[in-house]
């Protein structure tokens, strides 16, 4: 008898190396709004050409503002049982943990 591997399941089968659908929407709203932070640094560069490291600050933070976005995209939470939280939350997006903990503060009632 011969062996054969079977394919593991993707919930996005239409993975492209690192860019699947959502964390390519996310790292496009990483862009928007890194190039929203850059341009007041752009713009104290137009006025003033030599202070030409107020640009790369910019720059840099444009970059790391994308990343972030795009990690919250990609990123699925690792489980372990280190913390009770993460054992509960393991293998769920980033962002679906952020969504669903700043609804449930939104929504958040006591009950006497």
């Amino acid at each position: 008898m011969n062996t054969y591997l079977i394919p593991r399941e993707m919930k996005d089968e239409n993975r492209f190396l690192i860019f699947s659908k959502e964390s390519l929407i996310f790292f496009l709203i990483g862009v928007l709004i890194g190039a929203i932070v850059y341009s007041p640094f752009y713009l104290i560069y137009a006025i003033n050409p030599k202070l030409g490291a107020v640009k790369v600050i910019g720059v840099i933070i444009w970059i790391v503002i994308t990343i972030i976005a795009w990690a919250l995209g990609a990123f699925d939470l690792p489980e372990t049982n280190a913390f009770e939280f993460l054992k509960k939350a393991g293998g769920e997006k980033l962002f679906d943990i952020i969504k669903r903990v700043m609804h449930f503060r939104k929504n958040r009632k006591i009950y006497y």
